[in-house]
């Protein structure tokens, strides 16, 4: 589990007094490696409720059928869903992410103690370091548990791309067409599945922005949900721009050359800009918010 924990916020966050006081009161907050064990769990069980109802279907439908080939045809509508599921899956980690940090700062203000730590010694950056390192300890197991769902669909994705590679004939199968195939599913899997930790990062620190501007729960809900609904419109168009880019790209070499080994060069560089948009987006979001919170609370002091 060390090198999942090194994923967790106690990987930067570990000499931030702040952060270890505020980490020992919250839930799985004891250390890096605790944290990386229960999501382990929490990911488990997630993906274990998008495979089971699959494995206990498959187990009744193959002594009525006989064949593979039927129940490979039935799972790929379930497959399919359950990508779609655990996509959208992703707006739920946002309005988590958002809840558990709108209170961060402003709860601070209203008590008093956010004046109390003005006094130490730590900088305001350092501050809003420890409060966005907590925030994502509270929305670790939502997130964890969408992960979870994410790696039970692509494994059954995974399964059921390799059933006609093993039912078929080996006379019909073209090694770099399957090795192509593999390479290219784990490669956006892989981004997949490591989407909802940076989107959770990202609204966790949107949410500190919310929280030390407004000090109102009505305003701040407003806010929040403002600034969800365009965070989803710049995604929706960042997204759609990558996918525009890469579909025409991909369809520019198919009508050039058919050869499958120029999809097995370009294609994990294709992949690589996919990923590198993605990633990018979350990380722009959660550098400007992180930013913008401290500018807020150095001109509010």
């Amino acid at each position: 589990m060390k090198p999942l924990s090194r994923l967790t916020p106690h990987s930067h966050l570990s000499h931030n007094p702040l952060f270890a006081l505020e980490a020992r009161h919250t839930r799985w907050g004891e250390s890096g490696v605790t944290l990386a064990r229960r999501s382990g769990i929490w990911i488990g069980v997630g993906a274990l409720v998008v495979v089971m109802p699959f494995v206990i279907w498959m187990a009744l439908e193959l002594p009525r059928t006989g064949t593979l080939s039927l129940i490979y045809q039935s799972g790929t509508d379930y497959v399919a869903w359950a990508l779609a599921i655990g996509l959208l899956l992703g707006l739920l980690v946002d309005c988590g992410s958002i809840a558990v940090s709108i209170g961060s700062i402003n709860g601070e203000m209203l008590t008093g103690r956010w004046d109390l730590l003005r006094l130490t010694l730590l900088r305001i950056e350092r501050l809003i370091a420890a409060k966005h390192g907590t925030a994502q300890l509270r929305a670790w197991r939502l997130m964890a548990l969408v992960v979870g769902v994410r790696v039970g669909a692509v494994a059954l994705l995974i399964f059921l791309y390799s059933s006609p590679v093993f039912l078929a004939a080996p006379i019909f199968i073209d090694p770099l067409e399957v090795t192509f195939g593999y390479v290219l599913i784990i490669a956006l899997s892989l981004i997949f599945i490591a989407e909802p930790l940076w989107r959770m990062r990202a609204l966790t620190a949107v949410g500190l922005v919310i929280s030390s501007r407004m000090h109102s729960s009505i305003t701040t809900i407003l806010m929040a949900a403002s600034y969800v609904f365009a965070l989803w419109i710049v995604e929706g168009f960042v997204f759609s721009v990558v996918g525009v880019a890469m579909s025409w790209l991909f369809g520019f070499g198919a009508l050039v050359t058919a050869d499958v080994l120029w999809f097995l060069c370009f294609g994990p560089f294709f992949v690589g800009i996919i990923s590198v948009a993605i990633w990018g987006y979350y990380h722009i979001v959660e550098t400007w918010a992180l930013r913008r919170a401290a500018l807020t609370l150095a001109h509010f002091n």
